[in-house]
């Protein structure tokens, strides 16, 4: 889930062949985007300049396995089963439960668990439900059992619809079984083109395997190696306020880092157009480097480029680089105990850059993300437009590194007249229309 690494986007020198659903990216917004309140759509691109536009990690799925579990013991249809069950008890289990069309399945009313299992199975969905991090305002959580089902060999999808507002994850647990053969059971789910999943182990006869998904998930799917049958309990996990006032339900739109905010803004952006609504020129980003290509990308700029680029091409947007020379200069009083002062000898612990110096930019050309020059004047004076206007990305450039440079201008006694300055180059990338 990290973002696509920098070679995978050489390809951006023939941008008609990049593709970007890419794993590692989220798809296309496809649904019209409602604007509320009539924001700006540039804010939410702006709001990301100073932060790291490294994917976070979006766990949406995560298990917990004991193993060495005492006996248990369970009541389906008060009929008592104790795990692990061999085939010919699967087999029987499966006659009590319905059939292949209803995936074998029972209700959660139909079922007892017995002895210490109930206690020894929420264990398990506490510490699988722990390493999704849901403890956000250390919640109450409670964990609902929903239903029996047995998973012969083959794929089989599982649905995590919220069943109400506080219901926030899915937990399957996996019961200890006796299999005739190879094992290979997988569960897997897909959030945005990202996949996760779970290797169960082979050998399931001592063990209990808890796995806790995020509600809402869009392709979940558990295989079942051949001559292999499984028995899950599905929970529901909600949570409450330990106060009973309000508590914000995590959910997994919050947990995938900022790409849902660039998706949003990209999409605005496009219906603006569309719709003949105002929208921005240009979207430019100021760059910790000065790359002449896409290829020559690394770092910060690297992930940002890795980001922008799938979602300008699946928007239908262009990125451009541009080189920008900006020039700060002011006159400072200097004052030293000498009679003389070159530029050799200034001290140079007296040269400060006032709060309102004097300011000159450059924008000298633009390019393409293959570094191929761009012969259009129109789009250059739209580019330094932009660029003149815009506070955020001044803020970002001032925090680049700077060549000082001075020259001593009119002297008398110990005081003389220095004319200091800062240069910057940098590179901005570009994203419009």
């Amino acid at each position: 889930m990290d973002p696509l690494p920098l070679n995978g986007l050489l390809v951006t020198e023939d941008w008609d062949g990049f593709n970007p659903d890419k794993k590692g990216f989220i798809s296309p917004q496809e649904a019209e985007f409602e604007t509320t309140g009539g924001s700006d759509i540039k804010i939410p691109i702006q709001q990301l300049g100073d932060q790291c536009y490294v994917r976070k990690s979006a766990r949406f799925l995560a298990y917990s396995r004991v193993k060495r579990i005492s006996a248990l013991r369970l009541s389906v249809h008060k009929e008592a089963f104790t795990p692990p069950l061999p085939r010919r008890e699967i087999d029987f289990l499966k006659s009590h439960v319905g059939n292949a069309e209803s995936s074998y399945s029972v209700t959660g009313s139909e079922i007892e668990l017995l002895g210490d299992t109930k206690k020894r199975i929420k264990e398990q969905c506490a510490k699988a439900l722990d390493k999704l991090e849901v403890a956000d305002g250390a919640p109450l959580v409670t964990t609902t059992l929903e239903k029996l089902e047995v998973f012969p060999a083959g794929v089989h999808r599982l649905l995590t619809t919220r069943t109400n507002e506080s219901n926030f994850a899915t937990v399957l647990v996996v019961l200890p079984a006796v299999s005739s053969g190879p094992g290979n059971i997988r569960l897997h789910a897909t959030h945005d083109m990202v996949t996760n999943g779970v290797d169960l182990p082979k050998d399931l006869t001592q063990s209990i395997t808890a796995i806790a998904l995020y509600t809402d998930l869009s392709n979940v799917h558990i295989g079942v190696g051949a001559g292999c049958d499984i028995i899950c309990l599905t929970y529901h996990a909600s949570g409450f306020s330990r106060t009973h006032g309000p508590w914000n339900v995590p959910r997994l739109e919050g947990r995938l880092g900022l790409q849902p905010i660039l998706r949003d803004a990209f999409c605005r952006w496009n219906q603006a157009i569309v719709r003949g609504e105002n929208h921005p020129k240009l979207i430019v980003f100021c760059l910790d480097h000065q790359p002449a290509s896409a290829s020559a990308f690394k770092g910060r700029d690297a992930t940002l480029l890795s980001h922008i680029a799938p979602l300008a091409k699946a928007y239908e947007f262009n990125v451009y680089l541009g080189q920008l020379a900006h020039l700060m200069h002011a006159t400072v009083d200097v004052y030293q105990d000498i009679d003389y002062l070159d530029n050799e000898n200034v001290d140079r612990s007296q040269l400060s850059m006032p709060d309102r110096p004097g300011e000159e930019s450059v924008l000298e050309k633009l390019t393409t993300l293959a570094g191929a020059p761009i012969e259009n004047e129109g789009l250059l004076e739209v580019a330094w437009d932009v660029v003149m206007e815009d506070e955020h990305l001044r803020a970002q450039l001032l925090k680049l590194p700077f060549k000082a440079e001075h020259q001593v201008g009119y002297t008398k006694g110990n005081w003389a007249q220095v004319e200091y300055t800062h240069s910057r180059n940098a590179t901005l990338l570009f994203v419009a229309p």
